[in-house]
């Protein structure tokens, strides 16, 4: 009797291994799939060191959001047209995104006057759709509506080359400085370049590798470079480093010159799209 109750509990604990097993299976597979769902927005490898990024393109040009990146690509040889972006400030890297997504068909549409005449001569006016500034355009000694509609001719002008050289390329560079001088701005986050560069390369899904490089404002005197993201076709490069002093650069809109220089000489355009 007591060899049968024996090999009757054997027999129970036989089948409710599969059932016990099975439970742990399904409950651990939960855990896994939870923690995977938790990061998947992305798992990047963030490093520091002191070196500067050796990149090559076909088309660099600034996304903002003050003068200070078309400057210095200009500076450097480097800025091969006219954008409708440079000179203006005051935006997000969102609001860049949709102006690329919509052909920056209502850029400066609907405007107000700020300032009729700022310390440029110039007439300030604000896009209040896209929540952008304009300072350098519209002199103040001309009639505002004649200056106005020639503005936003030459801006769309400059949408359409800007679409189109983007579209000859294969790669581009994409400069973004969001804190600026005045303190309007302030740095970009982490996640905000990760989903502008994302959003940049969905609007332009033949584009092989954009390059996006943030310049951060800190209290570094020496550059610190910072790789935010990187897969196959995106590389997101900032260089952290003190670039706003008010006292010490002149002039200071440029920031700080010599750090700046330093960079762009890492920057690099194809043969092909020199000519």
């Amino acid at each position: 009797m007591e060899k049968r109750q024996k090999f009757f509990r054997f027999f129970i604990i036989i089948l409710l291994i599969p059932l016990v097993t099975t439970n742990i299976y399904l409950t651990n597979r939960h855990l896994i799939e939870k923690i995977l769902n938790t990061n998947k927005v992305t798992v990047q490898m963030v490093y520091e060191d002191n070196k500067i990024e050796e990149i090559t393109a076909d088309f660099a040009f600034s996304v903002g959001a003050w003068c200070i990146c078309a400057e210095n690509l200009r500076e450097s040889n480097l800025r091969k047209t006219a954008c409708p972006l440079d000179w203006m400030r005051k935006y997000s890297l969102d609001t860049v995104a949709t102006l690329f997504e919509t052909k920056f068909k209502n850029f400066f549409k609907d405007v107000i006057i700020i300032d009729q005449k700022n310390s440029d001569g110039n007439y300030t006016i604000y896009d209040t759709q896209n929540h952008i500034e304009s300072i350098h355009y519209i002199p103040s000694s001309q009639p505002f509506n004649k200056e106005y509609q020639n503005f936003r001719e030459t801006m769309q002008k400059r949408a359409k080359k800007t679409d189109s050289m983007i579209l000859s390329s294969n790669s581009v560079i994409l400069v973004n400085c969001r804190c600026d001088n005045d303190g309007f701005g302030k740095n970009s986050e982490d996640n905000e370049l990760i989903r502008f560069a994302k959003r940049f390369s969905n609007i332009y899904p033949h584009l092989k590798k954009i390059y996006l490089v943030d310049i951060h404002n800190d209290e570094n005197e020496n550059i610190i470079r910072r790789i935010v993201h990187e897969d196959k076709k995106i590389k997101i490069i900032q260089y952290k480093f003190k670039n706003i002093d008010n006292k010490n650069f002149e002039p200071n809109w440029l920031g700080n010159q010599k750090a700046w220089k330093e960079i762009m000489s890492g920057m690099h355009l194809t043969e092909t799209s020199k000519t």
